[in-house]
């Protein structure tokens, strides 16, 4: 392995020391203390003031130990980071955040002194005298890499809305109090159908209401569709979900019924989703007013790294999407910066 500088930048809390190392996307973990706790770092990766990315390392090799998560970062981006020491589940103290810029090459900081990369991920003792003993980096539990592999594109949006779309059967509709904007003896639940804008580049239709004193029939087909951002992994879970229901009316021509709601999760201690808000229009908003579609956009408050000592957000990550729902069961993604 060819020798390189690199900018490292470390975080230390009693008895555990997280340093990024921005040549080749480095995470070294460290246990300094033998203390029956283990090293944990938490971290968020920002690009162009969004997270792009957030995540979280633990070893459990023991007092004088070090692991070594290799990460593919865009050069572009910063990340940053905390250390923690944990005693089992109990996050018992962690650091300030410290930032890292990615693809930095800079000269060697003496925070890895006496650390060899190339014997840490192979696995072997470095012969420098005090260097801390590697751990074995398959044993190393992460959830870095799942959260990268959790980011979605617009593609992976569109999939994901297949998959979290379907037409409410007519039990449902009368259970959730909608009888009354469906024809019972003509309800059919129609499958949805999410026109891939991305890849086709295909347009959404525009708005279009119907003229005033419109008689229209009551819906034949009501459908659910749930759209999130963040990361939804295992105990790495911080996201926010809008759940959207909308009805069609015989003609397929108009919206009869719409509603909409958002909330969120988060699943770890120094992760906290803060709240969301949604934008409607179109739809069905006035008894004497119908609409072609019905446009709902949500934004998401999603701190990847919150500091519970301070009681506050480090950094605040706004996810946020725009859809387009149809009268015939359609779906369209407008926008997204996710």
């Amino acid at each position: 392995m060819p020798t390189a500088s690199a900018a490292t930048t470390c975080a230390s809390v009693s008895g555990a020391k997280a340093c990024f190392e921005s040549y080749g996307d480095h995470i070294y973990l460290y246990d300094t203390a033998s203390d029956g706790a283990h090293p944990e770092v938490y971290f968020v990766l920002e690009n162009a003031g969004y997270a792009v990315a957030f995540g979280w390392c633990r070893q459990t090799g023991g007092n004088n130990t070090v692991a070594d998560r290799h990460f593919d970062f865009p050069e572009s981006s910063t990340v940053h980071f905390v250390a923690a020491r944990v005693d089992n589940q109990t996050l018992e103290d962690y650091s300030r955040v410290k930032s890292g810029y990615a693809g930095a090459a800079l000269a060697q900081s003496p925070d890895l002194k006496g650390f060899n990369e190339a014997t840490a991920e192979e696995g072997e003792t470095p012969t420098e005298p005090g260097s801390p003993v590697p751990v074995d980096p398959g044993e190393v539990a992460t959830g870095g890499s799942a959260a990268e592999d959790a980011q979605r594109g617009p593609e992976a949006i569109v999939e994901e809305l297949r998959r979290n779309t379907h037409a409410l059967s007519l039990e449902e509709v009368e259970a959730r109090g909608l009888g009354q904007y469906v024809d019972t003896d003509r309800y059919e639940a129609t499958a949805p159908q999410v026109v891939d804008t991305v890849t086709t580049r295909a347009a959404a239709p525009e708005p279009s209401m119907a003229p005033a004193g419109t008689a229209l029939p009551l819906a034949t087909t009501c459908w659910e569709a749930s759209a999130w951002a963040g990361v939804r992994e295992g105990v790495m879970t911080l996201y926010g979900q809008t759940d959207i229901t909308w009805c069609g009316d015989g003609g397929k021509k108009y919206v009869n019924y719409s509603a909409n709601g958002c909330w969120g999760d988060e699943k770890w201690p120094t992760y906290r989703y803060e709240g969301c808000r949604t934008i409607e229009d179109y739809g069905h908003p006035k008894p004497d007013e119908y609409w072609t579609v019905y446009d709902v956009w949500s934004q998401y408050d999603l701190c990847p790294i919150y500091l519970t000592k301070a009681g506050g957000c480090f950094y605040v990550d706004r996810p946020q999407a725009k859809y387009r729902f149809g009268a015939a069961g359609e779906i369209w993604l407008l926008s997204s910066n996710y």
